[in-house]
C-alpha cells in the first residue's frame, strides 16, 4: 500500500512546493455541467415509465396479481400476508408446511416487507391509494427509475449520458424483464446496482482528492446492503465489480489504499446484510467474501513494505488468506447443486479428452439437470464460439493499449501535471 502523502497526491505534491495550496483547498469543487440533471431525470422517468405502460398495458384486468405466476406469485403472497396480518414471517407456516421457518431467513423479501410497511403508512394518512397489487407494481417502477437515473448520472455528462440512454433503450429486453415479471428478485435488486456503482464512482472520485470519510463511504455500504439484502445471486455480481477493481489496483488505476477501504466495505456490507437475515450464512460463505477479507487484511498489513516486496508478498498472502478462509467457513448444502454442476460441465469435456485417466461425469441430481436444461448454461456451439472468441480479443487489444499507454504518455503527463517524481516511491 502507498503511503499516506501516495494515497492523496495534491495535498502531499502541495507540501513539496509543486501545487499552490489554493488549488488543493479548492479540490473538492467538482465542475457541473448546466443541465445535466433534468436531463438524466426526465430520461430515466421516461425509461421507466414506458416500462410500467408496458406492463400494465398487457393486463385484461385491473388486479394485476391474479395474473402472477410460479415464483412471482410466491414473492408476492409475502407482501399480502403482511397487509393480511395472517402469519408472522418470523414464524411462518406457509411457505413450507408442514414445517415452520423464519421467512426473513430463508428468503430475499425485504423489499416485500418496505413496500407493505409503505403501503400501510400512507393508508394510514390518505384513501386515495390505488389497490395494493398496483401499489407493488408502481413500487418496482419507481425503484427502477431510481437505477436508471443512477446508471445515467454515472456518465458524467449530457453527451454521454445520451448515448447511455440510446444504448440502453436498444438493448431493453436483455437489460431487465421488470416489463414482464415485476416480482422477480432482480428487478428490485438492479437499481441497487447501479446505485452501488455510482457510489463507487464518486468514493473512488473523492479519495484522489482527499482523505474520505464515514460521511463519504456510507452511500456505498448502504447500497451493497441493500443490493445483498434483495437478491440472492447479488454476491455474484459484486464479485465482478471487485474483480474489477482489483485489476484496476493492479494495473495502477487505483491506489491500493483505495482497494483497501473498498474491501473493507464489502465486508462490512456482508456482516450486515447477514445479521438483517438473521444470521444467513449464504454471502458470508460467497467467494466475495473471502477475498475482499483477505484484501483488507493483506492492504494493511503491507502497507509500508516495498513496492515489489509488497507486491509478491500480498500475492501470496491474499491467495493463502482467501484459501484459509473459503475452508474453515461452515459448510451448506444450498449451493451444492451449483458445484455438482460445474463439476459436471468440466468432468465431461476432460473425459472426452483423456477417457482413461478422467471417469465419465456422475449423473446430476433434480436441482443440478435445472441448468443443464437451460441452453443459456450449456457451452457456446461451434457457430457461436467466434463471438465470445472476438470479444475476449477485443478486450486483450483494449488492455495492451491501456498498459502501453499508461507505462508511456500517460504517466509523464501525470507526472508534469502533478509535479509527483521519484520522491514519493520508497
Amino acid at each position: 500500500m502507498p503511503k499516506e502523502e501516495d494515497q492523496n497526491p495534491q495535498p502531499a505534491a502541495a507540501a513539496r512546493g509543486t501545487i499552490s495550496p489554493e488549488l488543493v483547498e479548492n479540490a473538492d469543487a467538482k465542475p457541473v455541467e448546466g443541465g445535466r440533471l433534468p436531463v438524466v431525470l426526465l430520461l430515466s422517468t421516461w425509461i421507466a415509465g414506458r416500462a410500467a405502460v408496458i406492463f400494465f398495458a398487457r393486463q385484461p384486468s385491473h388486479d394485476v396479481s391474479a395474473w402472477f405466476g410460479s415464483e412471482n406469485a410466491f414473492y408476492y403472497s409475502f407482501y399480502r400476508q403482511i397487509l393480511d396480518s395472517s402469519e408472522s414471517l418470523l414464524a411462518d407456516r406457509l411457505s413450507e408446511a408442514p414445517d415452520t421457518i423464519n421467512a426473513l431467513h430463508r428468503f430475499n423479501i425485504y423489499q416485500e416487507v418496505s413496500l407493505a410497511l409503505l403501503y400501510q403508512g400512507l393508508q394510514s394518512v390518505t384513501g386515495s391509494l390505488p389497490s395494493a397489487a398496483t401499489f407493488y407494481c408502481c413500487g418496482v417502477y419507481v425503484l427502477y427509475g431510481g437505477g436508471v437515473f443512477a446508471l445515467l448520472w454515472m456518465a458524467g455528462s449530457i453527451d454521454a449520458a445520451l448515448l447511455a440512454a440510446a444504448l440502453y433503450i436498444s438493448c431493453l429486453q436483455e437489460c431487465s424483464h421488470v416489463s414482464f415479471m415485476p416480482p422477480l428478485r432482480e428487478n428490485f435488486a438492479m437499481p441497487l446496482w447501479f446505485a452501488s456503482c455510482a457510489a463507487l464512482q464518486d468514493l473512488h472520485q473523492r479519495h484522489q482528492r482527499r482523505a474520505v470519510t464515514l460521511g463519504d463511504k456510507l452511500p456505498l455500504l448502504l447500497s451493497l446492503t441493500a443490493f445483498l439484502l434483495l437478491w440472492q445471486f447479488s454476491c455474484f455480481a459484486l464479485l465482478l465489480q471487485a474483480g474489477a477493481l482489483h485489476a484496476m489496483a493492479l494495473l495502477q488505476l487505483t491506489s491500493a489504499g483505495f482497494l483497501a477501504t473498498v474491501s473493507q466495505l464489502y465486508v462490512w456490507s456482508i456482516l450486515l446484510s447477514s445479521c438483517l437475515r438473521f444470521g444467513d450464512p449464504w454471502v458470508i460463505r460467497s467467494p466475495l467474501f473471502c477475498i475482499s477479507a483477505a484484501s483488507a487484511i493483506v492492504c494493511w498489513f503491507l502497507r509500508t513494505r516495498r513496492p515489489w516486496r509488497r507486491l509478491l508478498t500480498g500475492l501470496l498472502s491474499w491467495f493463502a488468506i482467501a484459501a484459509l478462509l473459503r475452508l474453515t467457513l461452515p459448510s451448506t448444502e444450498d449451493d451444492a447443486h451449483i458445484q455438482n454442476f460445474l463439476h459436471f460441465r468440466l468432468q465431461g469435456p476432460m473425459h472426452q479428452l483423456f477417457p482413461s485417466v478422467v471417469d465419465a461425469p456422475a449423473k446430476l441430481d433434480y436441482h443440478a439437470s435445472l441448468y443443464a436444461g437451460q441452453r443459456s448454461f450449456s457451452s457456446p456451439s461451434l457457430q457461436e464460439l467466434p463471438k465470445p472468441l472476438f470479444a475476449a480479443g477485443a478486450a486483450g487489444a483494449g488492455l495492451l493499449g491501456l498498459l502501453s499507454s499508461k507505462h508511456s504518455d500517460f504517466s509523464a503527463a501525470l507526472r508534469q501535471l502533478d509535479g509527483i517524481h521519484e520522491q514519493g516511491l520508497p
